[in-house]
């Protein structure tokens, strides 16, 4: 993999790459500490457009709880509109977070990750984001295949003594791609702020090779 930076194209309505949370499974469960200090709320809120005429068949995405392991990535701070969802993979390091490479433009680097963002609150701490990769055919032609990118992410002083984000919130575990068809849910968030994390539940689909989630509301995120 490559460092960045990276260009952003435009996203795609209704249509949600199966990149983070589909490719997870949960690992084994860590105990979490008490919550940091909530961030003060963010200012105005997040408004979904959604598109004139959906399939019935379609789900809909609706405001759910916050996952710790799921976050929002803020590339000017907190106090700010954050762009798309990262999620916390388990590794040996314990400091990694996937996302999709589309979601972020130039280098990363300072950027904040919130796990577990609700409104405007951080109950997890503000992360900053130390580096970011991704694949060399992403970054020079865009390929939608490897729409991937890794941050790692730098530690945080909890409680009095460095603690990985792993180590605080814990992580999923990467699995294999899920057969088409298969029944999944996706947590994310869309791009905006003072916002709540949603979920939408369907079947994997394909489209031109890669695994994908149709679902209504789920946009520019």
């Amino acid at each position: 993999m490559n460092s960045l930076p990276w260009r952003r194209p435009l996203g795609r309505l209704a249509l949600v790459p199966l990149l983070a949370l589909a490719l997870l499974v949960p690992a084994v469960p860590v105990a979490l500490p008490a919550p940091a200090a909530a961030a003060p709320a963010a200012a105005g809120g997040l408004r979904t457009a959604l598109p004139a005429a959906l399939p019935t068949a379609v789900p809909v995405a609706v405001t759910t709880a916050p996952r710790p392991q799921v976050g929002a990535l803020f590339p000017g701070g907190v106090a700010g509109s954050h762009s798309c969802t990262g999620t916390v993979v388990a590794s040996p390091t314990g400091d990694l977070v996937i996302t999709a490479a589309h979601c972020l433009s130039g280098s990363p680097r300072g950027w904040s990750f919130v796990p577990g963002y609700d409104a405007g609150r951080a109950p997890y701490g503000v992360w900053r984001v130390a580096y970011g990769y991704v694949d060399p055919r992403w970054r020079t032609g865009h390929d939608p295949h490897y729409d991937v990118a890794v941050l790692r992410i730098e530690p945080l002083v909890v409680s009095g003594r460095a603690r990985t984000i792993q180590s605080v919130v814990g992580a999923y575990t990467a699995a294999e791609q899920r057969p088409v068809g298969t029944s999944t849910r996706l947590t994310a968030y869309n791009a905006g702020r003072g916002d709540r994390p949603i979920t939408c539940a369907n079947s994997v689909a394909s489209e031109r090779g890669w695994p994908l989630v149709t679902c209504g509301g789920s946009t520019t995120g």
